[in-house]
């Protein structure tokens, strides 16, 4: 199986305005983590993190198509800008399609819907999750 952490990296990590407000990653580049949020960073941060299943298809690519579920987190001191950037992510990247990331063909990324928003008092943060799907095929 490939590398699918690598292509919704790349999903958030290349779009500038996403970028731009989120906070950076003490060992370089920007606040973007899979699965969990490493402790002592600054917010705003992203956490993803993704399922995926086997797309069973006739001849030789069955191997190499699947549905990719993938859920995005947006964390934050305000709340406010937990929703800025949760819009942020959802104009960039609902609905594209036919797409190259990281070396595999991305298409018919689509918006499911977002979570309840989750307040925790330890530490002072605010989270909004939201989730996606899309087949992703590699080249």
């Amino acid at each position: 199986m490939s590398n699918y952490n690598a292509v919704v990296y790349s999903l958030i990590s290349t779009e500038s305005i996403i970028t731009n407000e989120l906070a950076n990653d003490p060992k370089g580049g920007k606040a973007i983590y899979p699965i969990r949020i490493p402790q002592k960073v600054s917010y705003p941060a992203v956490r993803f993190r993704k399922s995926i299943e086997p797309i069973h298809l006739k001849g030789g690519d069955a191997q190499r198509t699947f549905k990719v579920e993938f859920e995005i987190a947006v964390v934050a001191e305000d709340p406010d800008k937990c929703d800025e950037i949760q819009q942020l992510i959802y104009d960039r990247l609902d609905g594209r399609t036919h797409e190259n990331v990281a070396g595999h063909y991305v298409n018919n990324l689509v918006f499911q819907g977002q979570d309840p928003e989750i307040y925790s008092d330890d530490p002072d943060l605010f989270l909004i999750t939201s989730r996606y799907t899309c087949t992703i095929h590699k080249l």
